[in-house]
């Protein structure tokens, strides 16, 4: 019974734990059901992110081509800015140039004013002299038909086209290039040669003023600054001519003449810089810029009814049209003109055709001399006599004339230049194998110190020429001029200060007169005068040229046009003095 009893507690517990059991597994049974809900909810969710991702990612993608086409607009408005800098870059630099245009026309405009103002006071004075105006344009009227005839230009055209431009002159500047030399620059001079009318016969009825100097030995600097002190030029103002810039073309290129119906003469030696004192000429193309510059502003002189010639001198001859070797009875006559006076650095620049490029010029001006106004005026570098004590043949003028006749009809290259230095003939009339004689070599004026005979010889010269200009006789306190005592006079001290007697660069017009007490003989050779050189005290030093005026308003001479006879005295940046000596 007890057994029974102990089985049925068993029982009644392994019951009760059964229904534990069942109630547990009904609740793990709900737990699972409710786990099921929840997975199936889970996987809903699952899905809507999925969904949600897909469109994020697609959200994205399109995200990424708008960022790409954005960033390909960046890119381009990048490209446009760039475009937009660069255009207003150049805008700046349009609008700098405007302002420079615009400082340079209201300086220009002032300077207007200023030749207003002074246009004025001419217009004034003009109206006062009326009457003689007229008689001064009648008589340029009958000058401008006759210059058809005699004048050495052709003036009814411009010309303005054979001008040398900066493009045209950069290349030879810092040194020679022979090729552009050869391509460029000789067919214009060829071409310019066409328009000329070479005649030494100059007829001066188209010029009130003559200004005249010689030996320039090429100092380009002292060639240009007489000019532009003595009122005859203007060269660009931001040119400095002490400093390097002498070597810019733009003083060939832009340079202006500024004085109407005027004549400028150079009566020889435009070439070997090398001499007592040597030019200044860094890199050595003093000699071809003076050629060119000469060849611009004689077409710019043309412009204004003016003039610019140059005549040969003995250097002229010697080192550059006849060099060196001359046959001479069957010798050989070894001149060493190069050696002792052609500049170093020209050696190096011209690299051996010095002589072939300088030539060329000369073809535009080949006078052995100058006939002004129908031998009122003869311009020659040495002079017409030679002088009797080395016994050498007379100058025989006319022997002269017809050799100048054949080279203006023919050109320099006629001349027989083995015949140059011989002892007699035609050609010993130009240079003589002394060296002592002939137009280009004597010095009879300068050397004798019987200043009577001079005077006598040259009143009585046969083609009877009223005043002789020449060069070649440097008019220094060193040099052989006989009459020496002329320079101590009082009215020659300021010249090229700075020496004991200080006459370098003067115009001596000699004692010799006509019976009207008009001169007859004048000296322009200012080769040895400092004046305008860059180092010291040289650029005040004064140089003068001569002055030949036609002063309608003062008494006439005898059978002269120019009737005001001065020595211009020129000086650094200041106004030209004529110092009158008729």
């Amino acid at each position: 019974m007890e057994t029974y009893n102990v089985m049925n507690l068993n029982l009644d517990r392994y019951i009760i734990r059964a229904q534990e059991t069942a109630r547990i597994a009904n609740i793990a049974a709900q737990a699972a059901e409710r786990a099921v809900i929840e997975v199936e909810r889970t996987t809903l969710e699952a899905d809507r992110t999925s969904q949600e991702a897909d469109r994020a990612v697609q959200e994205a993608d399109r995200t990424t081509l708008e960022a790409n086409r954005a960033a390909q607009e960046a890119e381009r408005a990048a490209q446009e800015a760039n475009r937009a800098a660069q255009e207003a870059d150049l805008a700046a630099q349009e609008a700098a140039r405007a302002i420079q245009e615009s400082e340079r026309a209201s300086q220009e405009a002032d300077r207007a004013v200023q030749e207003a103002d002074r246009a004025t006071l001419e217009s004034e004075r003009a109206s006062q002299e009326a009457e003689l105006a007229a008689q001064e344009l009648e008589r340029v009227s009958q000058a401008e038909r006759a210059s058809q005839e005699a004048s050495p230009v052709t003036r009814d055209t411009p010309n303005l086209r054979y001008l040398f431009t900066y493009y045209e002159l950069t290349p030879l500047i810092d040194s020679f290039n022979k090729s552009h030399f050869d391509e460029i620059i000789v067919p214009k001079i060829l071409e310019r040669k066409k328009t000329l009318n070479i005649n030494h016969n100059i007829n001066t009825d188209n010029y009130r003023d003559i200004f005249i100097t010689s030996d320039i030995h090429a100092d380009y600097r002292k060639l240009v600054q007489i000019l532009v002190n003595a009122k005859l030029i203007r060269i660009p103002e931001d040119i400095d001519l002490y400093t390097d810039k002498i070597y810019d073309p733009r003083i060939i290129t832009n340079s202006e003449w500024i004085l109407p119906n005027s004549l400028f003469i150079i009566t020889g030696d435009l070439v070997d810089g090398k001499r007592y004192v040597t030019v200044d000429d860094n890199i050595g193309s003093f000699e071809l810029l003076i050629h060119l510059f000469l060849y611009n502003i004689k077409i710019k002189a043309e412009q204004l009814n003016s003039d610019v010639l140059f005549t040969i001198g003995n250097h002229d001859l010697r080192s550059v049209l006849k060099q060196m070797h001359t046959l001479v009875q069957d010798k050989v006559i070894i001149h060493n003109t190069l050696e002792r006076y052609v500049h170093r650095n020209a050696y190096k620049y011209f690299q051996y055709n010095r002589e072939a490029v300088l030539s060329k010029f000369y073809d535009l001006s080949p006078y052995l001399f100058l006939n002004l106004n129908n031998n009122e005026i003869i311009a020659v570098h040495g002079g017409l006599h030679n002088n009797p004590i080395y016994k050498n043949p007379e100058i025989n003028i006319d022997d002269i004339i017809s050799i100048q006749d054949s080279i203006n009809r023919n050109g320099l290259d006629t001349i027989d230049a083995s015949k140059f230095y011989l002892e007699e003939g035609p050609y010993s009339s130009i240079a003589n194998y002394s060296s002592t004689s002939g137009i280009l070599w004597t010095r009879f004026y300068a050397d004798s110190a019987d200043r009577r005979l001079v005077c006598e010889t040259i009143k009585n010269n046969i083609k009877q020429y009223k005043l002789i200009v020449v060069g070649h006789c440097p008019t220094s306190e060193n040099s052989n001029l006989g009459r020496l005592e002329i320079m101590f006079s009082p009215e020659y001290v300021s010249c090229d200060s700075g020496h004991q007697i200080a006459t370098k660069g003067c115009v001596l017009v000699d004692e010799c007169r006509d019976k009207y007490n008009a001169p007859v003989l004048a000296f322009v050779d200012m080769g040895l005068s400092q004046a305008f050189r860059r180092f010291g005290n040289n650029q005040h030093r004064i140089v003068e040229i001569l002055h030949l005026q036609e002063n309608i308003r003062e008494p006439r001479i005898p059978n002269r046009k120019y009737n005001v006879i001065s020595r211009l005295e020129i000086r650094h940046n200041r106004e030209p003095i004529d110092i009158r000596v008729y």
